[in-house]
């Protein structure tokens, strides 16, 4: 094999395993703080986007109060068109639990389009200031997802 045939092969293979980079399976999501700074360069909520939680996950909340930011990770932040999953099947099993200060936050200005936003198999656990902090219109589905002593 002459070097120009290698070269042309070399390149290949580097060109489509940088390609098969982006076929496989989503990375998991380890913070709930990387969803919000992913959401915040969102423009266009009428675009669906999936986050998948890790499982064997603990995912322990801060409190917004007045606006600033929690000590601990960011609530959930809810977004029109975004589905939030406990590993990639979406179910209880996969074990994410929420816990901590605020569970949920959204406002008119993020869920108030109507668009649909999912939460698939996550478990709030002990949540004391607020699991659900809407207002606005929009769809929320909560499915294979626990509430365990909550007091907000």
């Amino acid at each position: 094999m002459n070097q120009t045939m290698f070269c042309w092969k070399f390149f290949l293979v580097i060109l489509l395993s940088t390609q098969l980079k982006g076929l496989m399976a989503q990375e998991c999501i380890e913070t709930l703080r990387s969803i919000a700074l992913q959401e915040s360069t969102v423009d266009d909520t009428s675009e669906r986007r999936d986050y998948i939680l890790c499982p064997n996950t603990t995912f322990v909340t801060g409190v917004i109060v007045s606006g600033t930011v929690p000590e601990n990770d960011f609530p959930l932040n809810l977004m029109a068109n975004m589905t939030i999953k406990c590993g990639e099947s979406g179910e209880r099993s996969n074990n994410c639990i929420i816990t901590g200060g605020t569970g949920l936050i959204g406002s008119p200005n993020n869920v108030g389009n109507g668009g649909l936003i999912q939460i698939l198999g996550v478990t709030f656990s002990d949540i004391y200031d607020s699991v659900f902090m809407m207002r606005g219109a929009g769809l929320l589905e909560v499915i294979d997802c626990a509430f365990l002593v909550s007091r907000g």
